[in-house]
């Protein structure tokens, strides 16, 4: 059954290997348990391109067909007859994947592999039946494939060619060339073009051998008090002993700002236009002020649990707040080019709580902050999965509208109506604004998303995006061609890439692969990571997109990292959420947060883990389950490379 194939799947720490057509995972933790077991996944024919007898002499490359363990697999799979018939006509051909049928004898049993999507799973394997606790994410196919069908549908219905070769790509779907990296760049704001190829930089970007982490601290006192905690530094080795309680309530010492201010929250003054500090009830009644007076108060903000709550703002408002951060937007390019020192923000979905925790604890976009000397870098995904999209987008709105130099938001996949009318923003929209306003307020801000920039290039050397460069990406150019407002239809290709791609599982497996998100979309190995910051004149590419368990996760050798700024994304990750910051020296600091009680993240006394918090975005994650998380950074063991990239 499905539900057997997601219970398998449901680890981490696990090997993932990708041999051909086929996809070998092996072992893991669950819970406490270690597994012992290996399950088989194989593309499906259609995916491929191919006939079934065309898909079986592919797979006849890579293991050996007549051998005992990969006859019971095809027996269980329903091949045997088409594997048999090969094998008859093949005879010299047979033979070539004895070290995989091998590895597979050790996995033990395998049932009868069930099509999902484009892959077909095996399942029934030893370690399913542990009895661990059902998996609320219902199979492969609502662990990842949910929001890859809505955007793989999307696609097609703009007639974006999804299935043909990436060397048959341009620039969406048109047939311009693909830019070389002497193209001239458009520029951006702080920006400039070049069509000479740059010198070597004096400096490399690095990242910091430490890490910040910050752990909620243990209080009475409810959300507000909870963000006391104690700061630690940590190797970014060692994260596997951060999911325990770090130390005891540091509140008392809180931050240089707090203590040179008092009880002033650190979001609550901002400049005039002398540089003056003024308190924010003093500045002109705007909706953007409104935004910020009202929401931008890190140490302060606690969850509304009230089942009936509303907005700040009427739809009215909210218009008038899209129309001023979208002249913002209009006046930038589609890559931006920024300076360090720069703050680097993963996925919010929507998780308030946390975006103000991590300014709380690693400084807040005011002047009674630190956004006179520091840029704030957004990758996108804003909206969807969690309850307060409206406060997360309207502050960041308002943020660039008031520091527009200084904030810069990129687009991710869920900056998409087709996408968040699916996964929870435009049902927020309608139940705290009502109908009319809500779905006028929801077609508001996608109209402005279609604005947003792609990617944001730092001093020359770290290029910025939601997704990666999937197969149809070599030059940051390229993306600079595409013209803003962007639809999936006009951006094609390109845009699908850039919003939608993934690092393929691990640093040993290269090339384009099928993404387990779903058909259409590919994943992207550590020799096209490689070969892009060559091209490019590039040290690394960040990129959001993933769920990753500390927060932030190296690929490619450290050429490429992941950032996720939401804790316990969805409510089932119990992951970490990370900043990275990039300063002036060009060294990258990871800074961490652990997850709070979802008492403070959704309000109520969180004893009830369904719904009795009036959380409806619960029930709908529920339904519809994220992406699972890769696995947790530090062991050892479980590194595959010099690189330090893990297997997961």
């Amino acid at each position: 059954s499905r539900s057997s194939a997601a219970t398998a799947s449901r680890r981490c720490r696990h090997t993932t290997a990708g041999v051909g057509p086929l996809v070998f995972v092996c072992g893991g933790l669950r819970g406490g348990n270690l597994l012992g077991d290996m399950f088989v996944m194989e593309e499906s024919p259609g995916t491929q391109g191919l006939t079934r007898a065309e898909a079986t002499a592919a797979l006849a490359e890579h293991v050996d067909l007549a051998a005992p363990a990969w006859q019971r697999w095809l027996r269980d799979s329903g091949l045997i007859e088409e594997a048999a018939a090969f094998v008859s006509a093949n005879p010299g051909l047979v033979g070539g994947g004895g070290d995989a049928g091998k590895a597979y004898a050790k996995g033990g049993g395998f049932g009868t592999p069930n099509s999902v999507g484009s892959l077909k799973f095996d399942h029934g394997s030893p370690g399913s039946a542990d009895g661990s606790p059902e998996n609320n994410l219902d199979a492969m196919t609502k662990l990842s494939s949910e929001e890859a069908q809505a955007a793989v549908a999307l696609a097609k219905s703009g007639n974006v060619d999804i299935d043909s070769p990436p060397e048959s790509h341009g620039s969406g779907k048109s047939s311009v060339h693909t830019p070389s990296p002497q193209s001239t760049a458009k520029g951006g704001n702080r920006g400039r073009g070049s069509t000479a190829r740059k010198p070597p930089p004096s400096s490399e970007v690095r990242l910091h051998h430490r890490a910040v982490v910050v752990a909620a601290g243990s209080h009475d006192g409810g959300p507000a008090s909870g963000l006391g905690s104690l700061v630690r530094q940590l190797s970014i080795d060692q994260f596997e002993s951060e999911s325990k309680r770090i130390g005891p309530d540091m509140a008392a010492f809180g931050t240089p700002m707090v203590k040179r201010m008092g009880s002033l929250d650190p979001g609550s003054m901002t400049p005039d236009g002398r540089g003056v500090l003024t308190p924010d009830h003093e500045k002109p009644d705007t909706v953007p002020r409104k935004v910020l007076n009202e929401l931008l108060h890190p140490r302060q903000w606690e969850p509304d649990p009230g089942p009936n709550r509303g907005f700040i703002l009427n739809a009215d408002e909210i218009d008038e707040l899209c129309n001023l951060a979208e002249e913002k937007f209009r006046a930038e390019s589609t890559v931006l080019r920024l300076r360090a020192p720069t703050k680097i923000f993963g996925d919010l979905h929507g998780q308030y709580g946390d975006l103000m925790r991590l300014f709380a604890e690693y400084g807040s976009p005011s002047t009674a902050g630190d956004i006179a000397y520091i840029d704030y870098l957004f990758l996108g995904d804003y909206v969807d999965r969690g309850a307060y999209s409206l406060e997360t987008m309207s502050l960041l709105l308002a943020l660039k509208i008031e520091h527009p130099d200084n904030i810069h938001l990129l687009r991710g996949n869920h900056e998409e109506a087709d996408i968040n009318a699916l996964f929870g923003f435009r049902i927020e929209c309608i139940e705290r604004l009502g109908e009319e306003e809500g779905v006028q307020a929801w077609t508001r801000f996608n109209t402005l998303f279609q604005w947003l920039p792609l990617a944001a290039v730092i001093e020359d050397r770290v290029a910025c995006m939601h997704g990666g460069i999937g197969r149809s990406i070599t030059h940051i150019s390229q993306l600079e061609e595409l013209e803003r407002p962007l639809t999936i239809e006009s951006g094609g290709i390109m845009l699908m890439d850039v919003l939608w791609s993934d690092p393929t599982e691990s640093d040993r497996v290269e090339g384009l692969r099928p993404n387990a998100r779903g058909p259409g979309l590919v994943t992207f190995g550590p020799d096209r990571v490689r070969k892009f910051c060559e091209d490019n004149d590039l040290q690394m590419i960040i990129r959001a997109h993933e769920c990753v368990m500390d927060g932030f996760e190296r690929f490619a050798g450290g050429l490429l990292i992941t950032v996720f700024s939401a804790t316990n994304y969805c409510g089932t990750a119990n992951n970490a959420g990370a900043i990275l910051v990039l300063g002036r020296d060009l060294k990258l600091y990871p800074k961490l947060i652990h997850p709070l009680p979802p008492s403070a993240l959704y309000g109520g006394d969180g004893e009830d883990e369904d719904m009795d918090g009036g959380s409806w975005q619960l029930a709908l994650n529920k339904d519809r389950p994220p992406t699972p998380p890769r696995g947790r950074a530090g062991d050892q063991k479980s590194r595959i490379d010099s690189g330090g990239t893990l297997a997961f």
